[in-house]
């Protein structure tokens, strides 16, 4: 069941298509999913804005009967649609990780390999229209993801299975001091090779963890993760900002409006938390 967007910027009603009027610069969310809260927003690269081409990353989320199912992803630049491959990584990961949570049939490492084959298989599907358009997309329909399930199990503990691939990154945030926990996306991130969906479960990387009522739970591309390894105490700060104050989806949106020599990715971000 996908929830109703409380506050949305601007509103999306139809999966990207291969036009860039398919796919708006800017998009951003604020809703509750669940018991739980949500803050989601994706802003094109200036690379991309320069060049006139579309924004390739994606952000999707979902709610189960007790549980919601978050996601973002990043299309592999050198990749023919990858705005499409994103996008279809993305929605496929939380309608998976939904499913689970709902029935619980299998351990969530278990899950995992599944989850892994059948984002691939949705990556796959996308459109490979590679003749005829120019040599910089020499590459079939890619994509890095990070997904992730919540479910709150009492009014202090939020349960989150989480899975990565690529250069995405899972972290999380204490609002009562500013600390980042990474969870997954460093080591990614400086490696040389940058692993893609579709692909093997083993280049993904998955775990567990408990949110306390004062952690934020973030996931976000690679042209976010960076930022916030150079400017954690900045990102800590407007984070913060952004739960205590309610912000509206549009205003969310400007956290990304940073100007960093040699960041000029898309950038997206996800945020979860317990309500206030």
């Amino acid at each position: 069941m996908e929830p109703a967007a409380e506050d949305a910027f601007p509103v999306l009603t139809a999966p990207a298509g291969t036009g860039r009027d398919s796919v708006p610069d800017v998009a951003g969310h604020r809703c509750r999913v669940g018991q739980l809260q949500l803050s989601a927003a994706s802003v094109i690269g200036s690379r991309h804005r320069q060049n006139g081409e579309v924004r390739e990353d994606a952000y999707a989320f979902a709610t189960g009967k007790n549980s919601c199912g978050v996601a973002v992803a990043d299309g592999v630049g050198s990749a023919i649609n990858a705005h499409m491959a994103a996008n279809a990584a993305a929605r496929c990961a939380v309608d998976e990780v939904v499913r689970w949570a709902d029935t619980r049939r299998s351990s969530w490492i278990d899950h995992c390999v599944e989850l892994v084959h059948r984002t691939s298989d949705a990556v796959r599907q996308v459109p490979d229209t590679r003749a005829g358009h120019p040599a910089a997309k020499n590459n079939p329909p890619a994509a890095t993801l990070s997904v992730a399930t919540l479910r709150m199990l009492d009014d202090a503990t939020t349960e989150v299975n989480w899975l990565a691939y690529g250069d995405t990154a899972v972290l999380k945030l204490s609002l009562n001091d500013g600390r980042w926990t990474w969870l997954s996306g460093k080591e990614q991130a400086r490696s040389n090779v940058t692993h893609a969906l579709p692909g093997p479960f083993e280049n993904s990387v998955h775990g567990e963890t408990v949110l306390e009522p004062d952690h934020v739970f973030v996931i976000a591309t690679d042209g976010v993760a960076e930022a916030i390894e150079a400017m954690p105490a900045e990102f800590a700060e407007a984070i913060t900002g952004t739960v205590l104050e309610a912000m509206s989806a549009a205003k969310f949106t400007t956290l990304l409006d940073f100007d960093v020599q040699g960041m000029a990715d898309d950038r997206t971000i996800l945020l979860v938390w317990q309500p206030r």
